[in-house]
C-alpha cells in the first residue's frame, strides 16, 4: 500500500527502494526459517541416535565380554567413554556454542578410537557375530554426523542473522527517509499556510484600518456639514 501511494505520487525511486529493501528482508527471513528446519532436523536425528546408542551400547559391552580377549579393558574404556559423549552431545544439541561443540567433538573422537580398538580384537569374529560391534558404531557415526550438521547449519544461522539485521536496518532506514520527506513536505505546506493566514490576517488589518480611516473622514464630513 505504501508503494502504490509513493507511485500515485510520483515517488518512484523511493517506491523502488522500498521494494528491494522489503524483498531483501523477506529472502533472508525465509533462509532462516530453512536453516531453522534443518537444524531441527539434525537435532532429531542426533537425539534418535542417542536413543539407539543407549541400546547399542548394553549389547556392545555384552559383546567384548563374550569374544574378546582384552574384554576386561574394552569395556571398561567403553563404559568410560560412552558416558561422557552422550552427555557432550546432549549439552551441545540443547545449547549449539563452539564450546559445547568443541567438547562433544573430542569425547566423539575418544569413543571411535575404543571402537576401532574393539575392531581389531574381533577382527576373526564372523558378520553375524560382530553385529553389536556394528550397529553401535552406526548409532556412533549418526549421531556426530548430526553433530557437524548441527554445526554447520548453526553458522550458517548466524550469518543468516546477520544478513537480517542489515536488511532490517535497510528497511528501517529507507522508511526513516521516507518519514523524514514526509515530515519536511508537511512542514513547508504548514510553512505556506501560515505565510497565507498571516497574509490574510494583514490584510485585514489593513482593510480595518482603512474602513476606520474612511469612517472617520465620514464622521468629520458629516460634523462640518
Amino acid at each position: 500500500a505504501l508503494i502504490q501511494l509513493l507511485l500515485a505520487a510520483q515517488s518512484e525511486d523511493t517506491a523502488k527502494q522500498i521494494e528491494t529493501a522489503t524483498t531483501d528482508f523477506n529472502n533472508v527471513f525465509t533462509s532462516i526459517e530453512n536453516r531453522l528446519g534443518n537444524t531441527t532436523a539434525a537435532i532429531n536425528v542426533g537425539l534418535n541416535g542417542l536413543l539407539g546408542m543407549e541400546k547399542s551400547s548394553a549389547r556392545l559391552l555384552t559383546f567384548l565380554e563374550e569374544n574378546t580377549d582384552n574384554s576386561g579393558q574394552l569395556t571398561l574404556q567403553v563404559r568410560s567413554s560412552v558416558a561422557p559423549f552422550i552427555q557432550s552431545a546432549v549439552t551441545y544439541f540443547a545449547s549449539g556454542n563452539s564450546a559445547d561443540f568443541a567438547a562433544a567433538r573430542q569425547t566423539g573422537d575418544t569413543l571411535s578410537e575404543v571402537i576401532n580398538r574393539a575392531k581389531v580384537s574381533s577382527k576373526g569374529l564372523s558378520r553375524r557375530a560382530k553385529a553389536p560391534l556394528r550397529f553401535f558404531n552406526r548409532d556412533l557415526d549418526v549421531i556426530r554426523q548430526s553433530i557437524s550438521q548441527h554445526q554447520a547449519t548453526s553458522i550458517s544461522l548466524n550469518q543468516a542473522i546477520e544478513q537480517l539485521r542489515a536488511a532490517t536496518n535497510e528497511v528501517v532506514e529507507v522508511t526513516a527517509q521516507v518519514k523524514t520527506a514526509v515530515e519536511a513536505s508537511q512542514n513547508r505546506a504548514l510553512q505556506a499556510m501560515s505565510k497565507r493566514v498571516t497574509s490574510a490576517i494583514s490584510d485585514g488589518m489593513i482593510a480595518l484600518l482603512i474602513s476606520g480611516i474612511i469612517a472617520f473622514l465620514f464622521a468629520g464630513l458629516i460634523g462640518a456639514s
